[in-house]
């Protein structure tokens, strides 16, 4: 139970206007401390590890002992030892609410009481809860209040970003003298809008940090969670070293409240889901004293969860929003998400698109003055004209598929087409592209050099460990589970052909569950012949596949020279001097592999 005199602050606060973007706002969240034992598990988890956590930190943080953190006359206590524990010297704790308290926008406000002594270092920080804009310092940080014990009475107030931090030496920062920190309760505070951070401690502001609108300055568009912590030594904490004759010592907390204005709620929870999905959560910012009314689609079923915050539904067949009725002191407030389906192939193959419903409206590009592209159906054949002469502006047309596609069951493209390639310049390759943009163009990928016969052949690669996205968004991986579009490059990059117009007919863009060996041009079909340039011959390495024959082909698709492969050498003086394409078939004409050859007389 709350203490009266805490029943009596709250009271208060919640009848003052708050400052700034907090006046219309709302408590959503707050833990008061009382009771004895762990803090409350619902509300709070634990950073647990000895790594030094960036910071060459010397403590061990522990996990669910009341040793480091306990409940104890109404206030958190976290308390940081020295003593020996999995290879380090000290233990504390780190508490967060990712995951049970996150937040985008309000007041966070913190009252506390920091721990004195040389070598420790209490924190009230934030960070991001998904890392969208990437690591650390790209996603951003917030430091409510952070204290470093050999700097006695001074507080510090901070915000890094990608552009502002302290590795570079541009964090934006402010200290306030405050005499009584280590003796005194006082209450540490951010108000945060989609403008700005306001820092306070005890009511007086501190400190504005403004929104300059790139996500390198101002990443704090996405929600973030707390941290409470009592690190030691590291490479601020411990500048002057760790006095070890202070231990035990504590930061005591006497209470979290967070507001906010319920015009900046939203409803979370997955915006793309499978037809007939279970148990789908979806969440709102809870309001202390608040009534929830929620609704979903006919055909979607409530199945806990119906006047709290948070509720867990069945979904149906149908797209349509979720949708909840807030009242809050006799005010209400209403909100809504929509929710689409994903499209989730059934069987062993899946056409993504098959260019038969007389429709391209799917399918965009960019034309300008140097690369233009031009659309029809024929016979329920996509024909793509172009005309390219700039290949290093890596001109392309993206497909972009009706609802988000679950490939995670299939990942063997098949795309079938036709050329005659008069240009030479029919060379093409094939992303995937998912919702969040990211798509697999991280080496290797999908490339086609189609043979120019004008029929129609099978081209197939395999996507199974091929999920890697490159530039922008290296290190990161496509979601197969959500793929939106395809990109499809056309004579393109270093290899492409300069003021080049041609054309080709795609039948279809389909997916298969399995591998498929038929015609499969994919990387692990090349082979290197050497020389290469050649002049009078060339040689094949040994394959792991029976080749019977090799044949040869010009830039337009047309056989050349074709011979048996008796023998691993291949006569090309005869040739004129000019790109080919070598080809090597089995006994039963199946192409097993490729590789691109230039003919010099030099």
């Amino acid at each position: 139970m709350i203490s009266l005199s805490k029943v009596a602050l709250i009271v208060g606060l919640m009848a003052a206007p708050l400052l700034g973007a907090a006046q219309s706002s709302v408590l959503v969240w707050q833990d008061e401390f009382e009771g004895t034992g762990l803090p409350d598990n619902t509300k709070w988890g634990y950073d647990v590890g000895g790594d030094g956590w960036g910071n060459n930190e010397l403590q061990y943080y522990t996990g669910s002992d009341t040793n480091n953190a306990r409940l104890h006359n109404g206030k958190l206590i976290i308390e940081a030892h020295k003593e020996s524990y999995l290879g380090k010297d000290y233990t504390s704790a780190r508490l967060v609410t990712r995951n049970k308290g996150d937040w985008k926008y309000g007041r966070v406000e913190v009252r506390a009481k920091v721990p004195a002594g040389t070598g420790t270092w209490p924190a009230v920080w934030m960070l991001p809860t998904d890392w969208e804009y990437g690591g650390w310092p790209a996603s951003g940080e917030i430091d409510i209040m952070e204290y470093v014990g050999y700097d006695p009475n001074i507080v510090h107030q901070t915000v890094h970003t990608q552009a502002y931090n302290h590795l570079n030496g541009t964090e934006q920062t402010s200290s306030t003298t405050l005499a009584t920190a280590e003796e005194e309760f006082h209450i540490y505070a951010i108000e945060w809008s989609e403008d700005k951070i306001d820092f306070f401690v005890d009511g007086v502001l501190r400190f504005t940090f403004e929104n300059e609108g790139t996500w390198q300055k101002w990443p704090f568009d996405k929600r973030f969670h707390l941290l409470l912590n009592v690190a030691i030594g590291g490479n601020w904490g411990g500048v002057q070293g760790v006095d070890d004759s202070i231990f035990p010592v504590q930061m005591e907390v006497d209470y979290v409240r967070v507001y906010q204005a319920p015009g900046h709620f939203e409803i979370t929870g997955e915006t793309y889901i499978q037809p007939n999905a279970e148990q789908v959560e979806f969440s709102i910012s809870n309001v202390i004293e608040g009534e929830f009314e929620w609704s979903v689609p006919a055909d979607a079923e409530i199945v806990s969860g119906q006047g709290t915050n948070t509720i867990s539904v069945n979904w149906g067949n149908t797209e349509g929003d979720v949708a909840v009725e807030l009242t809050v002191n006799d005010e209400t407030y209403n909100y809504s998400k929509s929710v689409q389906l994903l499209t989730v192939p059934v069987g062993e193959e899946y056409v993504m698109d098959h260019f038969d419903d007389q429709s391209i409206e799917n399918i965009s590009y960019s034309n300008n003055d140097l690369n233009s592209f031009a659309f029809s159906e024929e016979n329920s054949e996509l024909k793509v004209s172009y005309q390219i002469a700039d290949p290093g502006l890596w001109p392309k047309f993206i497909v972009d598929f009706e609802n988000p596609i679950d490939l995670s069951g299939h990942q063997s493209m098949q795309v079938r087409l036709k050329t005659y390639n008069n240009s030479g310049s029919v060379r093409m390759r094939v992303d995937l592209m998912d919702k969040q943009g990211r798509q697999t163009n991280a080496n290797p990928v999908f490339e086609i050099e189609p043979v120019g016969d004008g029929e129609y052949h099978d081209y197939h690669y395999n996507f199974a460990g091929n999920w890697a996205a490159g530039a922008p968004n290296f290190g990161e991986t496509v979601n197969r589970q959500m793929i939106q579009k395809a990109v499809v490059y056309l004579n393109y990059g270093f290899y492409g052909i300069d003021n080049a117009s041609d054309s080709l007919w795609i039948d279809f863009i389909k997916m298969n569950s399995e591998p498929l060996a038929y015609g499969e041009l994919n990387r692990e079909m090349k082979i290197t012949v050497s020389p290469n340039p050649a002049t009078s011959y060339f040689t094949i390495p040994k394959t792991d596949q029976k080749v019977d024959r090799v044949r040869i082909l010009d830039m337009t698709g047309r056989v050349v020279k074709e011979t048996y492969y008796n023998t691993n050498r291949v006569t090309i003086g005869d040739l004129p001097q000019g790109v080919y394409m070598v080809l090597l078939f089995d006994e039963n004409n199946i192409l097993k592999y490729r590789t691109k050859l230039i003919k010099s007389n030099y």
